[in-house]
C-alpha cells in the first residue's frame, strides 16, 4: 500500500489484478448451409449420363437446341478436318519419300518388267510358229493321197470309240477321217450365236466342213454340236467293206 499525495486520505493498492479473457461468442450453425457447401460424389448413373451428354455439363438448357448442337458438331468436324488436313500436308513429303522405291526395288522392278516383255515376245513367237506349223500340216494333209508308193491305203481304221463308229487315221499325214458325230462345245460357248461363231472359226481353220449347234432342252444352253461327216469318209466305208469281204 502507498499513500496518494494528491489525496492524503486515500490509499492506493499497488497489486495488479489479472486480465480478464473474453470468451468467444458462439454462432448457431445451420445444417442446411453446411450440407450445401459439401460437394457430394455423383452416382454411377449421373457419371454415365454426363459422359454421354458432355455439352449439358457446360451449357445452359437454352443452348442445347438441335440447331445449336448441329452447328457445334459441324464446327467441330470442320476444325478436326482442318487440323488433320494440316497434319497430312506436313506429313505428305515424308509419305512420298517412304513410298518411293529403293534402288534395289527399282532394279527388281526393271528386271520383272524385262521378264514380262521377254515372255510376251516368246509367246507371240510361239503363236506364230504354231500357226505356221498348223498351216503346213493342213497343206500336207490336203495334198496327201493317203496311199503309199505301192498304191496301198495308208488309212488305218479305228473302231474303239464310245459311239462304235469307224474312223480312220492316215499314217502319212496324220489326218483323222471321222463320221457324223457330236462334239462338246467349250464352256464359254452357251448360246446359238456363240456356237455359230465358234463353228465358223473351225471351218476357217479347216478342222471341219460344217456343224449344227445342239441346245439342251432342259437348261436351254448350247452344249454340243453335230459335226458333218468328213468328205473322205466314203473311203473308210470302202475299207471296212473290203475287210468284211476279206479283200486286202
Amino acid at each position: 500500500m502507498r499513500l496518494d499525495l494528491t489525496n492524503p486520505g486515500a490509499a492506493v493498492n499497488t497489486t495488479q489484478k489479472p486480465a480478464v479473457t473474453e470468451r468467444p461468442t458462439t454462432t448457431a450453425v445451420n445444417p442446411d448451409a453446411v450440407a450445401s457447401t459439401v460437394k457430394t460424389e455423383p452416382s454411377a448413373v449421373e457419371q454415365l449420363h454426363a459422359a454421354e451428354h458432355p455439352l449439358k455439363r457446360d451449357l445452359p438448357e437454352e443452348m442445347l437446341s438441335p440447331k445449336i448442337i448441329a452447328l457445334m458438331n459441324s464446327q467441330t468436324k470442320a476444325a478436326v478436318a482442318e487440323a488433320i488436313g494440316g497434319l497430312m500436308e506436313k506429313l505428305l513429303p515424308t509419305f512420298e519419300k517412304l513410298a518411293a522405291p529403293s534402288p534395289k526395288e527399282t532394279a527388281e522392278l526393271q528386271k520383272e518388267e524385262e521378264t514380262k516383255k521377254r515372255n510376251t515376245r516368246e509367246w507371240e513367237s510361239q503363236k506364230v510358229q504354231l500357226a505356221e506349223t498348223k498351216l503346213a500340216e493342213r497343206l500336207k494333209q490336203k495334198n496327201c493321197s493317203h496311199l503309199d508308193s505301192n498304191g496301198h491305203e495308208r488309212l488305218n481304221c479305228v473302231s474303239n470309240f464310245p459311239d462304235h463308229q469307224k474312223r480312220a487315221f492316215c499314217s502319212g499325214c496324220a489326218l483323222w477321217i471321222f463320221p457324223r458325230e457330236y462334239r462338246v462345245l467349250p464352256p464359254t460357248v452357251r448360246t446359238i450365236p456363240e456356237a455359230e461363231g465358234f463353228i465358223r472359226e473351225l471351218i476357217r481353220q479347216g478342222e471341219i466342213t460344217g456343224a449344227t449347234p445342239f441346245v439342251d432342252p432342259k437348261t436351254g444352253v448350247t452344249t454340243h454340236m453335230l459335226v458333218d461327216e468328213h468328205p473322205l469318209y466314203f473311203r473308210v466305208k470302202a475299207i471296212e467293206s473290203r475287210n468284211a469281204m476279206g479283200i486286202i
